[in-house]
């Protein structure tokens, strides 16, 4: 039977050149292949282990710290110094009495004994003894499923998440997740699938996920764990940046496997996305931290928990198994949520992109809230920046009428393009059909202008492409007695189109900004409350230059 030397390791506990001792180990598995009692599973097993670039690596760091322990421990201490300063007698000068004052800090004494300690290497972490009554038969009855069982040692403080979850598989505690960036996975010696036999000793078979969650969570210093390893392959990192159309808060989740490892975050968050494993929980971390990731639901977790908590009882996102309904209407703003809440946006995939020119300004907001006179000014004072788009209409040319301002075509060709789906947006209005074509769009933004849109909320869907990369400002009404100031104000500043309103229309006016507010906001890049005219004007204008410099975040499909 082939025999290798044997590795006698230092004083220090680490073995001289491990490198010629992995050449020898090396030599003795191909000798050992010879021999009929080993298994060839066992061999293969091996030579990966061996040729890990990981193994490796620690062969080398094994090396050089029994390299640096080869020397003579340095005598004295830093300590022992500020101890005979102290002992000096009285100080007669203003400057020794400052210098005693200082040695006296508690600060200094403990950083001149972490010194002591890295000078003298005295910071191994020491694990418990190994247990001198394991054999090969205590060994053995704790074999599962033909795997044997292994040891792994971290030194953790209290209260430190070791930064995995558990689960109850076959009435066998597992690892269910190891979350990016905690101790486990830093460690990198666990892997999801791994069974967890003993903790400290104690075996924990009848213990529940949270029991031992909690057991490990307030465990300090040098734990010891035996597993049975699962050998569950993981697809690995995703990596993905996502921004956030909903507020979650792990707390009050009843489905997270672990509160704990939840991840809170608010409407608008950037998150960034790197384990999607799991069908029901992503690993994240919010853009800009530097933190542990924490699970956060996934976008079919969250979508069937938002269809079955429906207030009207209704299906409000798309599920597996269900169509959505088709409608062969033509949308009006009484039927547009109903068309519009199958559309629920969770998640956006996005990108951070530096000096983004959008192409398109929308402006969405309730009728009467005055888009269309912000609009109008617009365009009067930057003209060589901003222009308008022609709308198509089924209705005759009146006399004297600009021809500038319409595209006048037939009903019959209008429907035709309809169905074809060339417009953006379409409706009736006194018996006439109006609409704006994609391709009306597109020929002002060859102009090198940018396109201001006042349009239905709807269209936003069709206007949110990498064809018209479009910014979104919504028009907001606060309350109605903000639409009865603003309606005041421009019928005294003679700005238009308010005439006639009463008190009903200012609170429809407020109901409807409300409504697309929870419908739409997903799509919006900036808010501006319209009480004035003039200020509102002015707040446009501010939005306008912050989006056009600097770094902006952009769906990905406007990107790739």
């Amino acid at each position: 039977m082939a025999t290798t030397e044997s590795l006698q390791p230092n004083d220090s506990g680490c073995i001289g050149n491990f490198k010629e001792t992995l050449v020898k180990l090396e030599k003795a598995l191909k000798l050992l292949q010879e021999e009929d009692f080993v298994k060839e599973d066992d061999i293969t097993f091996l030579k990966s282990f061996f040729s890990n670039p990981g193994f490796k690596t620690l062969c080398d760091i094994n090396d050089k710290v029994a390299y640096s322990q080869s020397f003579d421990q340095p005598e004295g201490s830093a300590t022992d110094a500020i101890h005979d300063l102290r002992a000096h007698t009285p100080c007669s000068d203003k400057t020794e009495a400052e210098l005693m004052d200082l040695l006296q800090k508690p600060f200094l004494e403990s950083i001149l004994s972490v010194h002591d300690q890295v000078r003298k290497r005295a910071y191994e972490t020491q694990l418990p003894a190994f247990d001198p009554h394991f054999h090969p038969q205590t060994r053995s009855a704790r074999k599962g499923n033909g795997a044997d069982v292994r040891t792994v040692g971290l030194h953790k403080s209290s209260n430190e998440p070791l930064g995995v979850t558990l689960k109850l598989l076959n009435n066998k505690l597992v690892i269910a997740r190891i979350l990016h960036g905690g101790l486990i996975h830093r460690q990198g010696l666990l892997q999801v699938g791994d069974r967890i036999v003993e903790v400290n000793g104690e075996m924990v078979d009848s213990m529940s996920p949270a029991d031992l969650q909690a057991m490990l969570k307030h465990s300090s210093g040098s734990v010891v764990i035996r597993v049975e390893p699962g050998f569950k392959e993981t697809a690995g990192l995703t990596d993905i940046f996502m921004k956030a159309h909903f507020d979650y808060d792990p707390r009050g989740d009843k489905l997270i496997p672990s509160q704990e490892a939840g991840l809170s975050f608010k409407k608008g968050d950037i998150l960034r996305v790197l384990n999607q494993d799991d069908s029901f929980w992503w690993q994240a971390i919010k853009y800009g931290e530097n933190q542990v990731a924490g699970l956060i639901p996934s976008r079919m977790l969250e979508e069937r928990r938002k269809a079955f908590n429906s207030a009207d009882g209704r299906i409000t996102v798309g599920c597996v198994g269900k169509k959505k309904p088709k409608r062969k209407v033509m949308y009006s703003s009484h039927h547009c949520g109903e068309f519009e809440s199958y559309d629920m946006v969770l998640y956006e995939p996005v990108m951070m992109v530096e000096d983004f020119q959008y192409k398109v300004l929308v402006l969405i907001g309730a009728p009467n809230i005055g888009r269309r006179s912000l609009k109008t000014r617009l365009l009067a004072e930057y003209p060589d920046r901003y222009c308008d788009v022609n709308a198509h209409t089924t209705r005759d040319i009146q006399n004297d009428e600009d021809q500038g301002n319409f595209y006048f075509v037939s009903e019959n060709e209008m429907r035709q393009d309809i169905m074809l789906h060339k417009f953006i947006e379409f409706g009736k209005h006194k018996e006439h059909l109006y609409g704006i074509k994609a391709e009306s769009i597109q020929s002002a933004i060859d102009s090198s202008k940018i396109c201001v849109l006042d349009v239905h909320p709807q269209a936003l869907k069709h206007l949110r492409t990498s064809q018209f990369c479009p910014l979104v400002v919504f028009i907001k009404a606060s309350s109605p007695d903000s639409v009865r100031r603003l309606h005041r104000s421009a019928r005294v500043d003679k700005q238009g189109g308010f005439s006639g309103l009463d008190e009903r229309d200012f609170e429809l006016c407020y109901q409807e900004s409300c409504r697309i507010e929870n419908l739409y906001s997903h799509y919006f890049d900036a808010s501006i409350v319209n009480e004035n005219i003039d200020v509102a004007y002015e707040e446009l204008c501010a939005a306008l230059r912050l989006y056009s410099y600097g770094k902006r975040w952009v769906p990905s499909n406007w990107i790739m």
